[in-house]
């Protein structure tokens, strides 16, 4: 009988070992590791969310300021950046959407209490 195993030489490389990948990219032991920080984008978000209860204008503004930071810089916090930038116009720009109806809401009552001649005044009704 023949012994078929042999120990792998320096030219022969082990059968364990994986073959390199030619498409892989070259490792460089001196970069530092990615790190998946998501500051930019979790600071949005929070300003975002607190722009709209408290009515902050600048908590609106930074929210957007930094949601557009964190999705140039960011990829990963993508949604929440979005999301900060969404509530940062919402919280910002909300009073004028609340003064619009507003006026929309009010202008009939301010009108019929004037009296053009047009229509029963407001004290005729009761």
């Amino acid at each position: 009988m023949t012994d078929t195993t042999s120990t792998p030489t320096a030219e022969q490389p082990s059968a364990t070992a994986a073959p390199e990948n030619p498409y892989a990219a070259p490792r460089t032991e001196s970069s530092a590791p990615a790190s998946a920080s998501n500051g930019f984008s979790i600071a949005s978000l929070v300003l975002g969310i607190a722009s709209i209860p408290t009515g902050w204008a600048i908590a609106g503004i930074l929210a957007i300021v930094f949601g557009f930071l964190a999705r140039s810089r960011e990829p990963q916090g993508r949604t929440m950046s979005t999301w900060g930038i969404v509530l940062g116009f919402v919280g910002t720009f909300g009073w004028l959407v609340v003064a619009i109806l507003g006026f929309a809401i009010a202008a009939p009552f301010a009108l019929w209490g004037m009296g053009f001649g047009w229509g029963p005044d407001f004290f005729d009704v009761f």
